[in-house]
């Protein structure tokens, strides 16, 4: 469910990989999400 609720809440994308004894979990997030100075 990670894979999918927390993308969809900050309008992203998220890949879940999990093999050879190891999870890769990326979340990727638009910029305009955060607030920079």
């Amino acid at each position: 469910a990670l894979e999918r609720v927390v993308p969809a809440s900050l309008n992203g994308t998220a890949d879940l990989d999990i093999s050879g004894g190891h999870l890769e979990y990326r979340l990727v997030v638009p910029h305009s999400n955060f607030e920079t100075q």
